[in-house]
């Protein structure tokens, strides 16, 4: 098909969705350090993601949903950290074990 380009519509690029979530998370996440959680509205986040109040709803339907995604991803974040020490801390012991003679 003359100038279609399936390659270029299977590229791995990051949806624009996916980029206002993470602003919306990260305000989440910086905000109740400068005005507390009880205090930051809607309108904060918003303006701290670079959105406005209907495109954070579009994403998320309260203040508390947003914020509840925020500790979902942390805890995703800390699992992978996880199982990312527990790998290398496992490697790390192969390698003590094959340098001290005790495996092969």
């Amino acid at each position: 098909m003359p100038g279609h380009h399936p390659a270029r519509s299977r590229r791995a690029t990051e949806r624009k969705s996916d980029v206002r979530e993470r602003a919306i998370l990260d305000t989440c996440e910086a905000l109740p350090a400068h005005k507390g959680y009880d205090a930051m509205t809607v309108g904060d986040i918003a303006q701290g993601a670079g959105i406005t109040r209907g495109a954070l709803y579009f994403c998320f339907g309260s203040k508390q949903e947003a914020v509840t995604a925020l500790v979902a991803r942390t805890v995703h974040a800390s699992q992978n950290s996880r199982a990312e020490l527990q790998e290398a801390s496992s490697t790390c012991e192969h390698v003590w074990l094959i340098s001290a003679g005790l495996i092969t």
